[in-house]
């Protein structure tokens, strides 16, 4: 739904229960919105699978959460995020392997393949790729 909404393109992705990390072009309202709308967006789908409804907290007093967490029934997102911009071919599949071998180097599992939320799973559902000379 956000890649639709923002215009986006998505390349690949990995998905553990920590983290995640995407490859993506942001579209037309930036890298910002498009991270705000995903996580509101994931968080409803989340829950709709799950049967749970959602309810946020901001700013709760719990030690447990830090005022820049939001917590929806047992979600918790960062309220920012790391990015770094693909400038040439080389950094492009370096970026590729990183995300396709993280749960490898997390020790979820031994081959990439083996784990179930990465984009290998999901290539009918990515955008494609330049190709960068």
């Amino acid at each position: 739904m956000t890649r639709s909404i923002q215009k986006a393109d998505v390349f690949a992705f990995s998905i553990l229960p920590d983290h995640m990390h995407i490859l993506l072009r942001p579209g037309i309202m930036g890298l910002s919105k498009f991270m705000q709308s995903f996580k509101s967006n994931a968080t409803l789908d989340i829950h709709q699978l799950l049967g749970s409804r959602p309810i946020t907290v901001a700013g709760s007093r719990d030690s447990r959460l830090r005022a820049e967490e939001i917590q929806t029934a047992d979600i918790f997102w960062q309220a920012g995020f790391h990015d770094e911009r693909i400038r040439d071919a080389a950094q492009r599949t370096k970026a590729l392997s990183y995300i396709q071998e993280n749960a490898v180097k997390h020790q979820f599992v031994t081959k990439p393949e083996d784990w179930p939320w990465t984009s290998l799973h999901f290539v009918d559902r990515l955008d494609p790729l330049d190709i960068w000379i």
